[in-house]
């Protein structure tokens, strides 16, 4: 019988039932021998072979399910516990760290210590993501740091009950503005600056402790742009560069605060401008923030989501986001702003078309949010359309060369294109000030760069059809000047630095008109419509009352605030065109309207600045937008060129 059991191993491990997965007894673990349990459950095989006692295992680990890929290289069951051990030590390691940044929030960093603190060498731990779910995946050896969508940009406004999570939060603790002042501040801000450029949706239920803590980037240039003492606004300017240069450029910060802070900030930069405009800089800036965002795509892919080993991910690899309202108005204003910046500084071209961004631009058609979204949606399709016409592609550095002319088909196209557009929209829309400045400028830029680029008259025809070309521009011009005469005051402080620049186009095109030596074109009838000199000191003053009836105080010498200083800028502008009036003979004009040495006189309540007026006569250069509107010419005769810039 002994002989039998003992002499046909093979068939008793036949017999045998082999161990489950990770069910080996100890003894045949440490051998690393196959174990076969008896069917009569006395222990393995093996060890009743040996005449050991035979111990039960003490673990059961599930089997990974097969698939049709290649095998992988197995670890051993000890490398195998040694790895568990390894992560269980890592996934201490993170939660310890974890605790540690929670208690690290604590401490408070201000604008003057962001260049020597610790905390401006590394950002601030957010609150969002301090504890992630840890995935661990002992069969593929990777660990994934699955953590809440609340961490993505622009999730503060999901979620109104988080603390603040950005580190700009602390850098802004420098300003304190009372609550009530601060309230007052933001409501001028809905009711002044965003009708004139809708790039944000600020709800009345949004006070300005939830804007503070949800977008502190922006609720510091709201606060700054808002404040009638002009010192407080510097100082608060200060802190806006000291936050753009460590946290976005240095420490490479980008989330949906600082792009909206960046394009608030650069469209009224006119407020801060001293010598050298930076619009063109932080145009660029906003541009790179919002690819670093791709917010010029639909969603995030799977693809983008990094290398799968070590990877540390914000989402799952099969999981995209669909953009947000705010992201896509965002991202259209964006497109604005570019299209503004390139006007009035010809340094880069404008964002252009997209399917993505013509599906923003319906979404924001549809106003789901505000209706001042068809507005920005509105001015950005015009926009897209007149650019390339009125600045082809052959045209890189915005100099003299214009291209080819504009053929009439193309211009009546492009006036009918405007209409459409207008139709579109709602009445109370298109009854606002800013969005009728708007298309009666886009009008007149139409205008002025068909009559300066048509300059022959071949037959009576051709002069008859010139001659309605010019009442129709000077239409268009009393219009325009009927919308800016039509502004409340108090809204003046929202004004744009595009909007600036459409109100200069609109004077300079008057000017153009009363100085246009042509048959058949009266200028004499111009001057009684609308004189341009007197237009001039009209807002020369209008500006100035602007600072007195909002109760602005302005800064110590030698920096003046935006509405302290516009009124001697107006006036360099006044004497450039009493000056050309004067050498084109028209004497009874600049007898009618004195002179900017005179405008004291007329003015006697408006100071006079020398030094601004001489400063922007020496920095000309720098503004390419006015230099040009004086250059272009729409006289019949080529050599018929302003001489005096």
């Amino acid at each position: 019988m002994g002989s039998v059991h003992r002499g046909s191993g093979q068939d008793a491990i036949e017999s045998c039932k082999p161990a489950p997965y990770g069910g080996a007894c100890p003894a045949c673990s440490r051998a690393k021998c196959k174990c076969f349990y008896r069917t009569d459950g006395s222990g393995c095989e093996r060890c009743h072979r040996l005449g050991k006692t035979c111990e039960p295992s003490n673990t059961v680990r599930k089997r990974k399910a097969r698939d049709s890929s290649p095998p992988s290289r197995r670890l051993s069951p000890p490398s195998r516990g040694l790895l568990e051990e390894k992560l269980d030590d890592l996934v201490t390691l993170l939660r310890s760290q974890a605790s540690t940044g929670r208690e690290a929030q604590d401490y408070k960093s201000s604008p003057s210590s962001l260049a020597t603190s610790p905390e401006s060498r590394k950002p601030n731990p957010l609150n969002a993501v301090l504890n992630p779910d840890v995935v661990l995946d002992t069969v593929e050896t990777f660990i994934d740091l699955l953590r809440p969508p609340e961490s993505q940009p622009g999730y503060q406004d999901r979620d109104s009950d988080m603390g603040p999570s950005s580190p700009i939060f602390n850098d802004v603790e420098v300003h304190q503005v009372p609550d009530l002042e601060a309230e007052d501040r933001l409501n001028i801000f809905r009711r002044a600056f965003i009708p004139t450029f809708p790039f944000v949706h600020l709800p009345p239920a949004i006070h300005s402790a939830e804007l503070r803590r949800q977008k502190p980037f922006l609720w510091l240039v709201i606060m700054s742009l808002t404040d009638r003492v002009v010192d407080r606004q510097f100082a608060m300017e200060d802190t806006i560069w000291k936050i753009i240069s460590h946290r976005i450029v240095t420490q490479h910060h980008a989330d949906l605060d600082s792009l909206l802070a960046i394009i608030c900030f650069s469209n009224w930069s006119h407020y801060y401008k001293q010598d050298t405009p930076f619009m063109n800089m932080l145009t660029q800036l906003a541009s790179t923030v919002a690819f670093e965002l791709d917010l010029n795509k639909e969603s995030h892919s799977a693809s983008q989501q990094g290398p799968r080993y070590g990877r540390t991910s914000s989402r799952s690899s099969t999981q995209t986001d669909t953009r947000t309202l705010e992201e896509r108005r965002a991202y259209v204003a964006l497109v604005k702003l570019t299209s503004t910046t390139w006007e009035a500084y010809r340094k880069f071209r404008p964002l252009g078309w997209s399917p993505y961004l013509g599906k923003c631009l319906r979404i924001l058609a549809e106003m789901k949010e505000t209706k001042l979204d068809a507005s920005l949606a509105a001015q950005v399709n015009c926009q897209i359309f007149i650019n390339p016409i009125l600045y082809p592609s052959s045209e890189e550095t915005g100099e003299e060369s214009k291209g080819q002319p504009i053929t009439r088909s193309l211009f009546a196209a492009s006036i009918r294109n405007i209409q459409e557009i207008k139709r579109g929209l709602l009445p109370e829309l298109l009854s606002s000030c800013p969005l009728r400045l708007y298309f009666n400028i886009a009008e007149l830029k139409l205008r002025d760069r068909f009559l300066n680029t048509t300059r022959e008259a071949r037959d009576p025809q051709d002069q008859l059809q010139r001659i309605q070309d010019l009442e129709a521009t000077m239409e268009c011009v009393e219009r325009c000047l009927g919308v800016i005469h039509d502004m409340p005051l108090e809204d003046w402080v929202g004004v744009t630095v595009d909007k600036f620049s459409e109100f200069m186009h609109c004077l300079i095109a008057l000017f153009k008109l009363t100085t246009l030596n042509e048959p058949m074109w009266d200028i004499e009838e111009v001057k009684k419509r609308a004189d341009v000199l007197q237009l001039m000191d009209k807002y020369c003053e209008t500006m100035a009352r602007v600072a007195v009836e909002t109760r602005m105080v302005d800064a110590e010498l030698p920096r003046k605030g935006l509405f302290f200083k516009g009124p001697s800028l107006l006036r360099a502008v006044r004497s450039l065109m009493a000056a050309e009036m004067a050498n084109k003979g028209s004497s009874l004009a600049v007898e009618k309207a004195p002179a900017a040495e005179h405008a004291m006189e007329i003015m006697p309540d408006v100071p006079f600045d020398v030094d601004s007026q001489n400063n922007f006569l020496i920095n000309l250069d720098n503004e390419p937008w006015l230099s040009d509107l004086f250059i272009d010419s729409w006289a019949l005769d080529l050599d018929a060129t302003a001489t005096f810039i």
